[in-house]
């Protein structure tokens, strides 16, 4: 049987859509706390606005996604797929949650409230410890799917990189880091891992082996996009990050779908 990497299950394929006219597309990740799942990605994925200057990314339509198409696996069976359209709208007004410190913080978490048997959720769980402890310029990988790409049976496609900006402080005072990657569209939200198919585990100064107790995997946060468009430098934001959206966060206000 075909060996299929965690992280290749978890990584999915994002469609945004307004009154059912596609829009753009990315990469997010299902994270799991206290008995709830939320779809993760980046902000600007389901708002359609640059985090940083608030305009809108795609000229041409001006809108809102009103929808998100989650590309889940289809009844536990790998490299068979099911899209699950999730509506971003009740009643007007809009489900997920952002930061609390507004958009700047480009990661949302979009509620999952209606599982069923027919979507498989490969869940990231928040709750359990990261095994890994990193440094620059330590390795780590950009699960997505850059310009839509993917590999054999539709999984996601690996991207190298390594830690550019020291863990221990926040980048441009965002809870964020640097990563050095030649990364592209359509991996904005994607997670960024530190996995080892081998076993063993980077501690501070030196390895270890791994107990056998839990995968030698760890999410280290959201890739959020390019510093900007001639740089190989990306923006990661921390999983401390995704735990106060969970946690804290709110709806944005004054959001709806605009026409397309």
């Amino acid at each position: 049987m075909p060996t299929v990497h965690e992280p290749s299950a978890m990584s999915l394929y994002l469609s945004m859509s307004v009154n059912g006219a596609p829009l753009a597309n990315g990469t997010g990740v299902v994270v799991g706390h206290s008995g709830k799942f939320w779809l993760v990605t980046a902000g600007h994925n389901i708002t359609g606005r640059d985090a940083v200057t608030g305009e809108l990314i795609s000229q041409r339509t001006g809108a809102w996604p009103d929808a998100v198409a989650i590309r889940h696996t289809w009844m536990g069976q790998l490299g068979q797929w099911t899209d699950r359209v999730v509506p971003l709208f009740k009643d007007g007004q809009p489900i997920w949650l952002q930061h609390p410190s507004g958009p700047v913080v480009d990661v949302v978490a979009v509620p999952l409230l209606e599982l069923d048997t027919v979507a498989t959720i490969y869940a990231v769980n928040l709750d359990a410890p990261g095994l890994a402890e990193l440094a620059v310029p330590d390795e780590v990988s950009i699960v997505g799917y850059p310009f839509n790409i993917t590999s054999g049976e539709g999984f996601p496609v690996w991207t190298r990189g390594t830690i550019a900006t020291e863990l221990d402080f926040d980048h441009d005072e965002l809870p964020m880091f640097l990563v050095d990657s030649r990364t592209r569209t359509g991996q904005s939200g994607a997670p960024v891992f530190w996995y080892s198919s081998h076993g063993m585990i980077p501690v501070r100064g030196g390895w270890k082996l791994n107990d056998g107790q839990n995968p030698p995997l760890t999410l280290l946060g959201i890739y959020s996009g390019r510093t900007d468009q001639h740089s190989d430098l990306g923006r990661v934001f921390k999983m401390s990050a995704v735990r106060e959206v969970i946690e804290h966060g709110k709806p944005p206000d004054g959001v709806s779908p605009i026409e397309a």
